[in-house]
């Protein structure tokens, strides 16, 4: 039986897969990193970049990761003439 903290991670995981389906994939943005503090607690940003994954936090993780899993759901579960029609879809809302 399984304990109740993995009962609640997997109900999170189903509600970030529908999320997915609802509002389309996680965006993953730009981020700016801290160089340094200037005076007063003034930050000292470095360049825009795009956010990579490892930028990401816990649960921006979980939901980018559930993003990925709710296309496969919704591809493994399509009849080999449709899947051939939409596979080049890359997120869920789209399929």
């Amino acid at each position: 039986m399984a304990n109740l903290s993995e009962d609640i991670q997997c109900a999170e995981n189903g509600v970030n897969i529908l999320n997915s389906i609802d509002e389309g994939p996680f965006q993953m943005g730009t981020f700016r990193e801290t160089l340094a503090e200037g005076n007063k607690g003034a930050l000292h940003l470095g360049p825009e970049r795009p956010r990579v994954y490892s930028d990401l936090s816990p649960e921006d993780k979980e939901r980018y990761n559930a993003d990925i899993q709710a296309t496969n759901i919704l591809l493994q579960g399509l009849p080999k003439d449709i899947y051939s029609v939409i596979n080049h879809y890359t997120d869920a809302k789209d399929i």
